[in-house]
């Protein structure tokens, strides 16, 4: 039998790619030979070359954005190049229109990775005494048992503590939170850029309260919490400026299933009872009651800690939800959200036969009313106005025995000898807080698809 090999003939084509009002050249052009594999692009000066092409009829196509593509029969000639330079005209590219809103809950939603949003149904399922434990869910932040047990703040990218953030905290700590994280609850700043959440060294003689440095998470009970957001970094002028992030709480409100439930471990017992119902068409009023009680250090002494909350949300809507269009036309919808809020927090450590020489007792209550309204003048177009007033009260002291080394004294001015004295080295130091403060906020911000402005007041 008898083979004979078959030889398929190639040439080659050359040229430039040129703009065909001003013979400029044009860089980066795709030129193809349809049909074939052959491909190439343009170089800076609009030089191309194409080896291996299959001789015969072929179609030259070259095509480069902004540019109509543009494409030439020629011939192609075995074991020779054939040269063409091709002439591009303009064309003027037509994009679609680019809509850009800034959706918070597009952000939440983690597109640019920086916020954490914990809904109702994983806050439902989680064990948790305050909103220290609802943070837990969120990435970074350390486990702890529920409860009560010491100060509990949280530092977003700094040293994160879910729980037992006790006033002795150390100094990197303190310097890495030194902007501190805001508190926002139902659209109103819990602290301020004078309160912000910052962990770091205090006095010698602590107690169990984080006046002066923060919000203690203790008094935010999770029973209330249907909804936390939990923005890092720099968040923006709506939550306040020059903190490191800020964690955003919706409470509870709306018709509620009537619930009492109860929770208990070895050290913490708590009794939750909810309930919420629709008056009428337009109103809907919550109730919300929480008391815990957790003994401290484990229940080897007599130290407690003891939370009792109370909450009372009412809701008035008037008018229709509006058309998910923008820009539909609809009557003007209104939106009121009452809210009162209670809150007495115990933290008592006695001195005991196996700790002495030390003792603290914090007491803190509190009472703010908040109204938040929302004026909907159409689907595009709402008008926020939101103000709060709270009074607290707080009581704390903190008693320590402090060991120093003894250091000699003596009463002489002039030279000479004497028998020395010895100072003692142990001493009884004592620290006390008391104070009523005060917390007014109001803030009007006007939400548009097309331009936002807020006017706000903070005092």
């Amino acid at each position: 039998m008898r083979s004979q090999a078959t030889h398929t003939p190639y040439g080659a084509i050359e040229g430039r790619v040129l703009e065909g009002i001003s013979g400029h050249p044009v860089s980066d052009a795709i030129v193809t030979v349809e049909g074939s594999r052959a491909a190439t692009y343009s170089d800076s000066l609009g030089f191309f070359s194409l080896r291996l092409v299959p001789a015969g009829p072929a179609v030259l196509r070259a095509q480069r954005i902004g540019f109509a593509p543009r494409r030439t029969n020629l011939t192609i000639i075995a074991d020779s190049s054939v040269r063409i330079d091709l002439s591009l005209a303009k064309n003027a590219l037509e994009l679609e229109g680019v809509q850009v809103l800034a959706d918070p809950a597009s952000r939440a939603r983690g597109e640019l990775g920086t916020a954490t949003v914990i809904e109702a149904d994983a806050i439902k399922n989680q064990v948790a005494a305050s909103l220290a434990g609802i943070l837990e869910l969120t990435p970074g932040v350390s486990l702890s048992a529920p409860g009560l047990d010491n100060v509990q703040q949280i530092g977003l990218r700094a040293v994160p503590v879910s729980s037992g953030a006790s006033s002795g905290g150390d100094a990197s700590a303190g310097s890495l939170a030194s902007f501190g994280t805001t508190i926002v609850i139902d659209g109103i700043p819990v602290s301020n850029n004078a309160n912000l959440q910052t962990l770091g060294p205090r006095a010698e003689v602590s107690f169990a309260s984080a006046a002066g440095g923060g919000v203690d998470l203790r008094r935010i009970p999770a029973s209330t919490i249907e909804r936390v957001e939990v923005i890092r970094g720099v968040p923006s002028a709506r939550y306040g400026d020059l903190t490191q992030g800020a964690i955003v709480v919706e409470t509870r409100t709306g018709a509620l299933d009537p619930a009492l439930l109860a929770r208990f471990d070895p050290v913490t017992l708590a009794g939750t009872f909810v309930a919420g119902k629709a008056i009428g068409a337009s109103n809907t009023l919550a109730l919300i009651a929480d008391i815990t009680r957790t003994r401290v250090g484990g229940g080897v002494s007599d130290a407690r800690a003891v939370r009792g909350t109370g909450q009372i949300a009412h809701r008035l809507e008037i008018g229709t939800p509006h058309s998910p269009e923008i820009g539909a036309s609809a009557r003007s919808r209104f939106v009121f959200d009452t809210r009162v809020d209670l809150m007495y927090l115990l933290d008592d450590r006695p001195e005991t036969a196996a700790l002495r020489g030390f003792e603290s007792r914090s007491r803190e209550s509190g009472l703010r009313l908040s109204e938040r309204a929302r004026i909907h003048f159409s689907n595009s177009t709402r008008l926020d106005i939101t103000s709060a007033i709270e009074q607290s009260e707080q009581n704390s002291f903190g008693r320590r025995d402090l060991l120093r080394v003894a250091i000699p004294l003596t009463t002489r001015l002039t030279p000479g000898r004497e028998v020395g004295h010895y100072l003692g080295g142990l001493f009884n130091a004592r620290a006390e807080l008391e104070g009523k403060p005060r917390f007014f906020y109001s803030r009007q911000e006007v939400i548009s698809h097309f331009g936002a402005g807020a006017i706000s007041h903070d005092r």
